[in-house]
C-alpha cells in the first residue's frame, strides 16, 4: 500500500511540475504582451505630441485663445460659487 502512495505522490509531483511550467510560460507571454503594449503606447503618445506641436506652430493664436477662454470659464465657475 505504501508503494501505491509513493506512485501517486510521484504522479502528483510530475503533474504539478508540468502545471508550474505552463504557468511560467503563460507569465512570460503576458510579460511580452505588456511590453509590446507599452511600446505601442509610447509610439502613439509621440505621434499625438508631434501632431499637437505641429498644430501649435501652425496656428498658435487659436490655441492660446482656447486656453484663455477655458481658464476664464473655470475661474467664473469657481468664483460664482462664493456668494456674500
Amino acid at each position: 500500500m505504501n508503494v501505491q502512495k509513493e506512485k501517486g505522490a510521484h504522479k502528483a509531483v510530475k503533474n504539478s511540475e508540468r502545471k508550474s511550467h505552463g504557468v511560467s510560460a503563460n507569465i512570460g507571454q503576458m510579460v511580452e504582451m505588456v511590453n509590446q503594449a507599452i511600446k505601442e503606447g509610447g509610439e502613439k503618445v509621440r505621434e499625438i505630441g508631434s501632431n499637437a506641436d505641429r498644430k501649435l506652430k501652425d496656428n498658435p493664436w487659436t490655441i492660446l485663445t482656447g486656453a484663455a477662454l477655458l481658464a476664464l470659464s473655470v475661474g467664473y465657475i469657481i468664483g460664482g460659487s462664493r456668494k456674500h
